[in-house]
C-alpha cells in the first residue's frame, strides 16, 4: 500500500501541487501520515488496496481522526505563541514577554463571601436593625491572606517565564501613566538586593516588580521608552508606503517600465488560464438518485404537490392516549417492496394465502421487519404477479434470464452528462430493480411506491426519467445489447410503459 501511494504522489504531481497551496508544509506532512498509517496496516494480517479502503472508510463512518501532522520540529526557525504555563520546562533562544503592565486578577478576594482551605469562611457584617454592613475583622484576615498566596502564586509564574530564554529576554509592557509608575518605584529605601516582603506585596502588575527591580544594584535590564507618538508614526508610514505602491502599480506604464521580453512573459503569466478549468466542477463519483434530483426537470415540491393529495386533518389526542406504533415512513415502505420483489418465487406464489405466507417468511427470518411485513397487502403483490409485465418476469425466471438488484459503476463522458465541457469520465453507481432478457434486447422494470392520483401517470415519469436512462446505458454498456423497453410498474396505478424500441445513447 506505501509502494502504491507513493507511485501515485509521483505519477499524479499530486505531492508537489498541494505544496504550492496554503499551509503547502502540513498538507505534505498529511500526505506523508498516510503513507505511514498505510504502511502500519501492513504489518497486520490485513492486505491488498480493498481492505485499505474500507478500514479508512470505517475510521470515517465512528469519526476516528488521527489529527493533523506536524510539519514543525523543534529545529525550525519558527515563532511559537505560548502561555507562561505551556513555556514550562521549555526553553527558546529568545523570549519576548508581552503584557507585563496587566493587572493582577483580584476577583478571589472582592466577594461578599470569602472562603480559605485554613482559615474557613468569613462574610460581612450586616446589622438587620439599621440595615448596615461593615467588613469583619476575619474577612480582612482572609482577604490579606488570598491576596499575598496569589502574589505569591503571580511571582512563581513570572519566574517560569523570565527563565525560559537562553540568550535574550524581551518584555514589553504598555502604560498610560508610565511616567508616574516610574517616578513611583525609583527611590527604593532599603540596601542590598533584595527587595523588602512589603514592597513586593504593594505591586499590582509582572511591570510593578521590574521597575522595582531596576533600582537594585547588578540589574542588568536595560530600559528604553518608546513614545506613543513614535509608533504612530511609524505605522502611518508604513500604511502611506503601502497605499504608494498600490497607485504605482496600478498606474505603471509598463511600456516604458518593462523591456519588451519581460514584458510579454508578465503579459502570458497574467492572462494565463488553466487548461482543465472545466474539470475542477466535476464530481468524480455519483450515484443515480443524486443525477435524478440535479436533473429534474418538474420543480420537486411541485410535483410532489400535484401526485400526492392533501393530508387529511389529524385530531387532537393526548400523548398519554396516543397508540405507541412505529410509523411507516416512505424510505421505510419503498424498501419493503422492494425486498419483497428481490427474492419474490414467481411460479410458486398462486393465491393471496401463498403471497402472505412467503411475506411471513421473510419476516420470521428477519429479511423483513415484523411490523412493516404487516402494512404490504398481498392483494397488491397479486396484482402484480397479475400483470403484463408479472407474467413475462415469471416466464425470464423460469428460463433464468431474469436479473434482480443489479448493481453498476460506469463510466460515462461529463459533457454526456450536462453542461459540463469536458471529456472526463464520470462514475455512475446504482441498482436497477429489475431487468430480463427477450428477443436479443432488454427489458427494464422498475418499481415505484409513490402515491400517485389516477392520470398523472406522466408526472411520475418525468419524475424518474433521468434514472431510466442511465439505468438503461450502464445495462447496455455492461452487456452490449440494446434495452429495447422501460416499464415502470407503480404498485398503485400499475404498469406504466416509459419507452420501447429505443437506445439510451439516442
Amino acid at each position: 500500500m506505501h509502494q502504491l501511494l507513493y507511485r501515485i504522489y509521483d505519477v499524479t504531481g499530486y505531492y508537489d501541487y498541494v505544496s504550492a497551496m496554503p499551509a503547502g508544509e502540513v498538507r505534505q506532512a498529511n500526505l506523508d501520515m498516510l503513507v505511514e498509517k498505510a504502511s502500519s496496516y501492513e504489518a497486520t494480517s490485513f492486505r491488498g488496496l480493498f481492505h485499505f479502503i474500507k478500514y479508512i472508510e470505517e475510521l470515517k463512518r465512528y469519526n476516528s481522526d488521527f489529527g493533523e501532522a506536524s510539519a514543525i520540529s523543534e529545529q525550525d526557525n519558527t515563532v511559537r505563541i505560548v502561555s507562561i504555563h505551556k513555556s514550562k520546562g521549555l526553553e527558546y533562544p529568545v523570549v519576548i514577554l508581552a503584557g507585563m503592565a496587566k493587572n493582577f486578577n483580584k476577583l478571589d478576594v472582592r466577594g461578599k463571601i470569602l472562603i480559605h482551605n485554613d482559615l474557613g469562611i468569613a462574610a460581612d457584617y450586616l446589622d438587620p436593625v439599621t440595615r448596615q454592613k461593615a467588613v469583619t475583622l476575619k474577612k480582612n484576615v482572609l482577604k490579606r491572606r488570598m491576596e499575598l498566596e496569589s502574589l505569591g502564586e503571580e511571582l512563581r509564574v513570572l519566574y517560569v517565564a523570565m527563565t525560559r530564554a537562553k540568550e535574550k529576554l524581551i518584555m514589553t509592557a504598555s502604560d498610560r501613566y508610565l511616567e508616574n509608575r516610574l517616578a513611583r518605584w525609583q527611590n527604593i529605601s532599603g540596601e542590598g538586593r533584595q527587595l523588602p516582603f512589603t514592597l513586593l506585596a504593594a505591586a499590582g502588575s509582572y511591570l510593578d516588580w521590574v521597575l522595582m527591580a531596576l533600582t537594585r544594584p547588578g540589574c542588568r535590564i536595560a530600559v528604553r521608552e518608546i513614545p506613543l507618538e513614535e509608533l504612530l508614526g511609524r505605522e502611518m508610514e508604513h500604511q502611506a508606503g503601502k497605499t504608494i505602491t498600490k497607485e504605482l502599480l496600478l498606474h505603471m506604464d509598463t511600456e516604458q517600465t518593462f523591456a519588451p521580453e519581460y514584458r510579454e512573459q508578465l503579459e502570458y503569466i497574467l492572462s494565463y488560464r488553466y487548461p482543465h478549468e472545466a474539470d475542477q466542477s466535476l464530481y468524480a463519483k455519483m450515484s443515480v438518485s443524486e443525477i435524478k434530483r440535479a436533473e429534474q426537470t418538474v420543480d420537486e415540491e411541485e410535483s410532489r404537490r400535484l401526485l400526492e393529495p392533501e393530508p387529511a386533518p389529524v385530531p387532537l389526542v393526548p400523548s398519554f392516549m396516543e397508540k405507541k406504533e412505529q410509523s411507516l415512513t416512505a424510505a421505510s415502505r419503498g424498501t419493503a417492496y422492494h425486498r419483497v420483489m428481490e427474492r419474490l418465487p414467481f411460479g410458486r406464489l398462486k393465491t393471496d394465502a401463498d403471497i402472505g405466507s412467503y411475506i411471513e417468511e421473510m419476516a420470521e427470518s428477519g429479511y423483513l421487519d415484523p411490523e412493516i411485513a404487516k402494512t404490504i397487502p398481498a392483494r397488491v403483490i397479486r396484482r402484480f404477479l397479475d400483470s403484463g409485465v408479472g407474467r413475462r418476469m415469471e416466464r425470464a425466471f423460469l428460463a433464468g434470464t431474469l436479473h434482480r438488484e443489479q448493481q453498476f459503476v460506469v463510466g460515462i463522458p461529463a459533457r454526456e452528462m450536462g453542461d459540463w465541457d469536458s471529456d472526463e469520465l464520470i462514475l455512475i453507481q446504482g441498482i436497477v430493480d429489475a431487468w430480463f432478457e427477450e428477443d436479443g434486447g432488454i427489458v427494464l422494470v422498475d418499481y415505484k411506491t409513490d402515491f400517485v392520483l389516477k392520470g398523472q401517470e406522466g408526472l411520475l415519469k418525468e419524475r424518474y426519467r433521468a434514472q431510466f436512462h442511465y439505468y438503461s446505458r450502464a445495462l447496455e454498456q455492461m452487456f452490449g445489447r440494446p434495452v429495447k423497453e422501460q416499464i415502470l410498474y407503480s404498485f398503485q396505478l400499475g404498469e406504466i410503459p416509459v419507452a420501447s424500441a429505443i437506445s439510451s445513447s439516442n
